[in-house]
């Protein structure tokens, strides 16, 4: 997928460390909406084990051939209990300074021409409850809310 401002492609094997970078950033933004989440985590090799898997979509939008942002996600392949296929985005980053340039947006459709391609009915993605601009562009691209996870504090 192209735009006059980004380009959207399959993420190759050479692009990895810089992934694991920007999914340590996403991890360390992320703190704002969950405490859980460790100080100092680094991913490294997190997307090398994961980006020649057949389940795995990882797709990257670049401006002038450097990776401005990502999306990360699989399709369920174990899923022995229902007829369709599933697939879950488990991660999508733009660094800050790219953001509301319709990235997200532009990662997002091409992921679910992905999938569409492999034959999955139904895409899950997950949001901290206080990330208004995930839910805001989430909504906008017609994801509804199937199901309220809760969670305790111990």
């Amino acid at each position: 997928m192209k735009n006059d401002l980004f380009v959207i492609e399959k993420a190759g094997d050479n692009e990895c460390g810089i992934l694991d970078n920007l999914f340590a950033m996403l991890l360390k933004s992320d703190k704002e909406y969950d405490r859980n989440i460790k100080d100092g985590l680094t991913m490294q090799g997190f997307f090398s084990k994961r980006v020649n898997d057949e389940d795995s979509i990882i797709l990257v939008a670049k401006i002038d051939n450097n990776i401005v942002g990502y999306i990360y996600g699989y399709i369920r392949s174990d899923n022995k209990i229902k007829i369709e296929l599933e697939s879950y985005i488990e991660s999508l980053f733009i660094i800050e300074e790219y953001r509301n340039k319709g990235i997200g947006t532009a990662l997002i459709n091409k992921f679910v021409d992905e999938c569409k391609l492999k034959n999955v009915k139904y895409i899950f993605i997950e949001n901290k409850e206080k990330n208004e601009g995930a839910k805001f562009l989430y909504n906008r691209l017609g994801f509804k809310i199937f199901i309220e996870t809760r969670r305790k504090e111990i």
